[in-house]
């Protein structure tokens, strides 16, 4: 797989049907990812913990892809995550309402895993949308 498809593959396979068993080939052990002026390492299995638990909120959770661009070592992907919550989700009660968020993802690739991932994401309009 070229890094295009390593990424295409974790959206599709991890993120929309919670299928992890080709994670440990794909991310490093300890993987950075860089969000809202925070860092976190993200395993494998804490990746997997941190899907199970949108998928929890959000069954019917997608992210859709706009724009996908690879340059040497970098994938961007432009996305949208959509879905409805069925629980609770920080001070949002279930109520039929649907949320899409505009999100943008720069992976970062050495000796063909993931190392780093930065995320930036538009939450300002949950908000409006679940609200």
């Amino acid at each position: 797989m070229n890094h295009k498809e390593v990424v295409l593959d974790i959206f599709e396979s991890a993120w929309h049907n919670q299928e992890y068993d080709k994670l440990h080939n794909q991310i490093s052990l300890s993987m950075k990812l860089h969000s809202r002026g925070t860092t976190h390492l993200i395993h494998p299995e804490k990746l997997t913990l941190i899907i199970d638990n949108w998928k929890e909120i959000f069954p019917d959770l997608q992210y859709k892809i706009i724009h996908l661009i690879e340059e040497n070592e970098i994938v961007a992907i432009n996305t949208v995550l959509e879905g409805t919550p069925v629980r609770e989700w920080r001070s949002f009660k279930p109520n039929g309402k649907s949320m899409a968020v505009p999100h943008a993802f720069f992976f970062k690739f050495e000796g063909g895993k993931i190392t780093d991932v930065w995320e930036i994401n538009d939450f300002t309009v949950l908000g409006q949308q679940l609200g």
